[in-house]
């Protein structure tokens, strides 16, 4: 069950009413122009576990079994509404008859994530800790390089595969072949 979590208290957080107005809100908009993503946020807040959702000013968005370094236990997804998502994205021009595997342009380009789609992909991750808590945070620690930052891991090539290309190809965005194509806010 997704449900928003007041951070008010924090620095950049933001209150539980207008978390809870600005993740539903999204939610419903994101979810009217993809059936994906409807598919996807549908599954995470009808299972029993609670997804909390934590907004914040200037931060990228993040999913964790828990952050405690802010006081909040259990899962939890950290993220900031009104701030784009800046990639390098192709254009899908196709897919494969054999195997239905997605054929892209030969040409890069950046583009800009909507909020909501940043929010599904933080969804994903939530999905897929669901699915299996233990690979998941198995799979998360062995991605930290350092505390504080990443490098590219089977979750981020999973997620990006079932949940956020998907809903990018059905919002007419270019997509990002693989998660080192974040630039940064927009």
């Amino acid at each position: 069950m997704l449900i928003a979590h007041d951070t008010s208290s924090l620095p950049g957080g933001c209150s539980h009413d207008l978390a809870t107005q600005k993740v539903w809100q999204l939610i419903n908009k994101i979810g009217r122009d993809s059936d994906t993503a409807h598919a996807i946020a549908t599954e995470v807040h009808n299972h029993q576990a609670v997804i909390k959702v934590a907004c914040f000013d200037n931060r990228d968005g993040c999913f964790g079994a828990s952050c405690s370094e802010i006081g909040i236990l259990g899962p939890v997804i950290l993220w900031d509404f009104s701030k784009n998502f800046r990639v390098r994205g192709r254009t899908i021009t196709g897919r494969r008859k054999w195997n239905n595997s997605l054929i892209f342009s030969t040409d890069f380009e950046e583009t800009d994530y909507p909020p909501e789609l940043v929010l599904l992909h933080e969804i994903g991750h939530a999905k897929q800790y669901l699915e299996d808590p233990g690979r998941f945070s198995k799979e998360v620690a062995g991605g930290q390089v350092q505390p504080g930052t990443w490098k590219s891991t089977e979750i981020e090539a999973d997620n990006l595969e079932r949940h956020e290309r998907p809903v990018a190809e059905e919002l007419g965005l270019r997509v990002r072949q693989n998660y080192d194509d974040y630039l940064g806010f927009s």
